[in-house]
């Protein structure tokens, strides 16, 4: 059963019908999705899990709530307490109201101290990731000495930190100089203690080389990776408590170096096998550290290895969780844009209400994860095998990008996470322990390169400060420098350099920036997306892919036609652009010439004449659509016809991208993505966001056919309802299935005419 909510009506282009749902099932199904039991349950589901990427419009919902069954469905589900929220109401199914199922107990055979205690979960026990790291490059002649590693260690330990996640075994020589530096901290100093994650790199055949990347094969050296965590793992279990197979290594966007699951899959199985024949320790916990998504098994790619995934959670002894809404700042901005209601508050209220939603963000990718875990094997723990926050970025997250990176938002995401997590009962490996500046492109400011708690020159960062005044570094050096407070220590230094976040964007509004994003792996959430003339074309977001698509659907004598539009035949100010770049990267296989670009004004209407401005590509012209992307930057001025008349008047741009399809273009796709106007032709991609003032012409906003949901079938009638929902609320629900099939007298509602999106 998928339940969710609709906006516009079935067949209706100025009011295009969307459905945006999740799925239930029952108890018993254990196949992805909510489970449904007889007992009642509370949920709290983000729209924009609902959502999915779609676009719609918040102002037009038809459908408050929606049913939608398979034909073999039966029986009676049961809702109360229904209602949206704009923010999340609490679930007591875990402590802290995270909305997560409880940290299931460990079993009998799991890591320990020396007088029994867990060392996951244990908030006494706090981790780290670590990478040894200190010069610009990574070269076993730059791999730190032992003496060194000990200087890390030192400052690490006096900071808390207890366990530390590595990532490779042989790669370089800097694991086992770390063990070797570890074995001398024990001996010189009874009340050392540490632990150690330990990473084994695992990769493709022709991982990070000029040759195709065979993701099915594995690299040689794989088995020397296995082969020296083996080795290390006798010989240092005092130590080595947990071994990693693979980081991020199964992930869809690793295009460059990820494996099939199933080898990942056939390593963990043999590191079990060596544990259950006594030839390592039965208390050394076997993972892989991979993203949420892989987890979640949340999109088509992930699908197609279910079964190994699935076998994957059955054979690990606990999921370690990625999740970083510091990327997805840029990648699905949704959440961290600042809402209209909160765009008069100073810079740090703003940030301090951001960064509440990315922890909440967090919290939703890591609940998508356990929900899939659970349903396969709900004795398994979760444990968050990385996180974290980077304090600077020359690129996509600082300033003019999406405004994340700077030192007082690490702090405020730290603080949240590691509360959640030492109440939840989770380990948090946070990344990182060092910024290493080998990381990233070349530029020293690139964000990669910032992720530590202490920068390169031993400065603590404002995360650490109060370890600082507590004393714990006064006897400590690292590389000749004390470890002394970043901004020389002074809070208004910090507070002053909080990076502004992008404004929600306010369609119709004049946008003051030098960007326009339309599609940045989604569709700008002020915006709508429709086919021309009753559906001649389609139109719609491949969350695969990161693309919007394009294609025939019924095309008529003339061809066919979509569009990306301000909602209610709005106009969208885009004054200043009149000399600027659309640019694009384009792919596809369609079979004739297709016309791209904008328009202004209505159709048939005199007061704002419609223009129509685009350029031809495929077919016959020297813009090609080929299988393999293609960056396009066309000047705005180009795609303007020099006799048409009137001009275009561009504090009015309706369909702010079309394509319109000949006649000749009756089959095959067109896929673009990273659509965005600029004024200066400057390439960057911007966040999918844009600052939008106040204004604009035509008829956007308010209620659509009088604010009412209507009476018609299925409960969607040609009202629409303003509800203010955004893409941060949620939907409550308290749910329960009373019977398995429907036998009970139950009438069936009338049934809603088909779905069309």
């Amino acid at each position: 059963m998928k339940i969710g909510f609709q906006t516009g009506e079935f067949n209706n282009t100025s009011r295009p019908q969307t459905t945006s749902t999740v799925t239930f099932n029952p108890g018993t199904t254990r196949a992805g999705g909510y489970v449904v039991t007889s007992e009642w349950q509370s949920f709290n589901i983000s729209v924009k899990e609902l959502l999915n990427g779609k676009p719609v419009n918040f102002t037009d919902v038809t459908s408050l709530i929606s049913f939608q069954g398979d034909s073999d469905d039966g029986g009676v589900l049961q809702l109360k307490n229904i209602h949206f929220s704009k923010t999340k109401t609490n679930q007591q199914s875990e402590p802290g109201g995270s909305g997560l199922a409880g940290q299931p107990a460990a079993s009998e055979n799991y890591p320990k101290t020396p007088s029994g205690a867990p060392i996951l979960g244990n908030s006494a026990l706090q981790a780290m990731s670590y990478g040894t790291f200190r010069a610009t490059s990574r070269s076993e002649e730059t791999v730190p000495s032992v003496n060194e590693l000990k200087e890390d260690l030192r400052i690490l330990h006096a900071a808390g930190i207890r366990v530390l996640r590595t990532y490779h075994t042989q790669k370089f020589s800097d694991t086992q100089n770390l063990l070797d530096a570890l074995v001398e901290m024990s001996q010189e100093d009874d009340n050392f203690e540490m632990y150690v994650m330990m990473g084994v790199w695992i990769d493709a055949l022709n991982s990070f080389t000029d040759q195709p990347v065979n993701h099915s094969q594995e690299n040689p050296d794989n088995d020397n990776e296995m082969a020296k965590a083996i080795e290390f793992a006798k010989k240092y279990p005092e130590f080595i408590k947990v071994i990693a197979v693979g980081n991020e290594a199964m992930v869809e966007w690793a295009t460059s170096y990820r494996v099939d699951p199933a080898i990942i899959l056939k390593r963990v199985n043999e590191l079990q096998a060596l544990k259950n024949s006594g030839e390592i320790n039965n208390d050394i916990w076997i993972t892989s550290s991979d993203n949420h998504a892989v987890w979640a098994i949340n999109n088509g790619y992930y699908e197609s290895h279910k079964a190994d995934i699935e076998a994957l959670i059955r054979a690990v002894d606990y999921v370690s969780i990625h999740t970083y809404p510091f990327h997805d700042t840029k990648h699905n901005s949704g959440f961290w844009v600042v809402p209209a209601e909160e765009q008069s508050l100073s810079r740090k209220e703003q940030a301090d209400k951001a960064m509440v939603r990315a922890y909440e963000e967090a919290i939703r990718q890591i609940k998508g994860a356990q929900t899939m875990v659970n349903s396969i094997d709900d004795t398994k723990q979760i444990h968050i095998g990385e996180t974290g926050w980077s304090t600077l970025s020359t690129e996509d997250f600082g300033n003019g990008g999406t405004g994340a990176a700077d030192e007082y938002k690490q702090k405020a995401y730290y603080d949240a996470m590691n509360t959640w997590a030492n109440t939840f009962g989770a380990s948090l490996f946070f990344f990182e322990a060092f910024d290493e500046p080998w990381k990233g492109s070349a530029d020293t400011g690139h964000s990669e390169k910032h992720f530590g708690l202490i920068d390169i020159n031993g400065k603590a960062k404002y995360l650490i400060w109060d370890k600082v005044d507590a004393g714990a570094f006064s006897s400590l050096t690292r590389g000749g420098n004390t470890i002394t407070k970043s901004n020389n220590g002074d809070q208004a230094t910090v507070e002053s350099a909080i990076l502004a976040i992008p404004y929600a964007f306010n369609s119709g509004g004049q946008v003051t920036g030098d960007k326009f994003s339309l599609f940045i792996d989604e569709l700008q959430s002020g915006l709508t997306s429709y086919g021309w003339d009753n559906g001649t074309g389609f139109i719609g977001v491949n969350t695969d892919d990161k693309a919007l698509v394009v294609a025939p659907a019924e095309p008529k004598d003339w061809g066919w036609g979509t569009s990306v539009a301000v909602p209610e035949n709005g106009g969208q100010n885009l004054t200043g652009f009149e000399n600027g770049f659309l640019m694009f990267e384009v792919k596809g296989d369609i079979s004739g010439a297709v016309t791209i670009g904008f328009q202004t004004g209505l159709y048939g209407n005199s007061l704002r004449p419609q223009t129509v401005n685009g350029l031809e590509f495929a077919g016959s012209s020297s813009r090609a659509i080929t299988d393999d992307w293609t960056f396009y930057k066309l000047a705005v001025t180009d795609l303007i016809a020099s006799s048409q008349a009137p001009a275009p008047s561009f504090d009015d741009v309706t369909s702010v991208f079309y394509v319109q399809g000949s006649p000749a273009a009756s089959s095959g796709e067109i896929r673009f993505r990273n659509v965005r106007y600029s004024k200066t032709g400057d390439e960057t991609v911007p966040p999918n966001n844009n600052t939008g003032g106040n204004g604009g012409t035509g008829s956007g906003g308010g209620n659509t056919g009088g604010g009412n949901t209507g009476s018609g079938s299925g409960g969607t009638g040609s009202g629409g309802s303003n509800g203010e929902v955004v893409a941060q609320a949620y939907i409550a629900i308290v749910v329960r299935m009373t019977v398995s099939r429907c036998n009970t007298g139950v009438t069936p509602g009338e049934a809603a005419p088909p779905l069309k999106q």
